[in-house]
């Protein structure tokens, strides 16, 4: 790769503006009125902190793995020319390989903005590398990451012949290490993915990361491999292998659905966390339509292992499967959830599973006309232990039974009452009535005579729409490391 260029080098250096066209040469000073052929040219010359290449209309196939680094505040930037079409297409076909449009490896302070990235087969479009977890601490870290407002589309592949699923933008061991304390210092915001393949993105030992106001529609299945049981899998952002101190905000995610080329077990998810991811932030999320016509979605999964996570004002709804599950049978229970705020309407396969979780909160949520149950607490649940549940509304428009507890099978039916839910469970504060939403499910937000209004923890409304916000009291604080958002 290009050497990475230190900042004091150029202290007294200007940062340059670089132009790259479809009537360029590569043997011009990649200047406005002489620019650049390609985009790996362009980006050679940008050595200085804050240097910026622009690229103008049109289509570029070719894979950038060179890059220098930038600073802070003075990123190396690579983006579209403002008003154009650009579009950039990854340079190989290969469908086993990772290296799709861009691969950015040990290097910081990156921008990527403004692009269309349409018909990459590879497994990825963008490929950020750096230490692994246990090295963050004693190695230089990869910290600087911003990719911003661009198009993703029809990008990665099935999985069939492939070695595993796909996933676009796809971060590995990028991040601050332990003792970091700060704000997210990477960005993915203000993107759209659309008709792509297995994830949308997908951070694996990777910290720091703002994820926002992202808007996901028609993810397809990847056949995952071995590894998954050669499940096809499709979901939108995927946090793994010890993510941490991440915050995901305001995505919209929509409109998965089984393809027929899928043979094997099919698993649609909004977001999905597993293998320690701990430690992060969802909030204000809106995740819909997923699989609705089959069986093989969730809204939200925080499976294996994955503690002190805070969910508060997501919405969830139309889901062939769970609204959210928290923990599963056949892995580590996850410690520490806390669900707060959210609205789970009309998912096929419940509202809420503790499938097998330990001290999990579950507050001011309203669980309304899900099939199967409102919410379910396993057995395994049951013996973990340390939950505290509260201020929740549990509405079942057809029926009386709204739950279980110390269940066996989180695919069963609810068998309690809502009084005998409180009598065995011990929630404090909840109820079983119409919330009286807008216009159930498009408009989640409440009327004004809903008898919601005000009755959660500390004078808030129930649900994800608030109509006063107030600061949440008697709630467990954080572990070290978890910035809990004002509201």
């Amino acid at each position: 790769m290009f050497a990475s260029v230190a900042l004091t080098n150029y202290q007294s250096v200007i940062a340059a503006t670089y132009y790259v066209s479809k009537s360029g040469k590569n043997t011009n000073p990649c200047t406005e009125t002489a620019p650049c052929l390609t985009i790996n040219q362009g980006l050679s010359k940008a050595v200085v902190p804050g240097d910026t290449v622009i690229v103008k209309q049109g289509t570029y196939v070719e894979t950038v793995g060179e890059w220098n680094s930038g600073a802070p505040g003075k990123p190396i930037t690579v983006k579209a020319n403002p008003g154009e079409t650009v579009i950039w297409r990854s340079g190989s076909q290969d469908i086993t390989s990772l290296s799709g449009a861009i691969s950015i490896y040990y290097t910081s302070y990156i921008r990527i903005e403004g692009f269309t990235f349409d018909g990459s087969t590879p497994k990825s479009v963008i490929r950020v590398l750096g230490p692994l977890v246990n090295r963050k601490d004693t190695h230089p870290v990869v910290v600087g990451i911003e990719i911003v407002n661009n198009i993703f589309s029809n990008n990665g592949n099935n999985g069939i012949g492939g070695n595993s699923f796909s996933k676009i933008i796809y971060l590995q061991g990028i991040g601050n290490g332990s003792s970091y304390s700060g704000p997210p210092i990477n960005v993915i915001s203000g993107n759209r993915f659309q008709n792509n393949y297995g994830c949308d993105i997908l951070l694996q030992q990777s910290n720091d990361t703002r994820i926002s106001d992202n808007i996901s529609v028609n993810l397809h299945g990847s056949q995952a491999g071995a590894e998954n049981f050669y499940q096809f899998l499709a979901r939108s952002i995927f946090l793994g292998v010890g993510a941490a101190r991440n915050i995901v905000e305001r995505n919209m995610i929509s409109s998965m659905s089984k393809e027929s080329y899928v043979t094997a077990g099919y698993a649609a998810g909004g977001l999905r966390l597993d293998a320690g991811a701990s430690n992060n932030v969802f909030q204000d999320n809106i995740i819909h339509d997923l699989d609705y016509s089959g069986s093989g979605g969730s809204g939200i999964f925080n499976e294996s292992g994955c503690d002190y996570n805070l969910f508060q004002r997501n919405i969830v709804y139309n889901i062939s499967g769970k609204g959210i599950m928290d923990g599963s049978t056949e892995t580590n229970a996850p410690v520490g959830s806390r669900w707060v705020n959210n609205t789970v309407v009309n998912c096929k396969g419940g509202g809420i599973a503790l499938s097998n979780s330990k001290g999990t909160v579950i507050e001011n949520n309203l669980f309304a006309n899900n099939g199967g149950y409102q919410i379910f607490v396993s057995t395994k649940s049951v013996t973990n232990g340390g939950h505290v549940i509260r201020n929740n509304d549990y509405f079942w428009s057809t029926g009386s039974k709204i739950g279980v507890w110390n269940g066996s099978n989180s695919y069963g039916s609810a068998d309690l009452t809502f009084a005998q839910w409180v009598a065995a469970s011990h929630d404090n504060n909840s109820v079983s009535i119409d919330p009286k939403f807008m216009n159930l499910p498009g408009d989640l937000h409440l009327q004004a005579i809903s008898p919601v209004r005000g009755v959660g923890t500390g004078g808030v409304d129930m649900g994800a729409y608030q109509a006063q916000l107030a600061t949440l009291i008697s709630t467990p604080k954080p572990p070290k490391g978890l910035r809990v958002l004002s509201q």
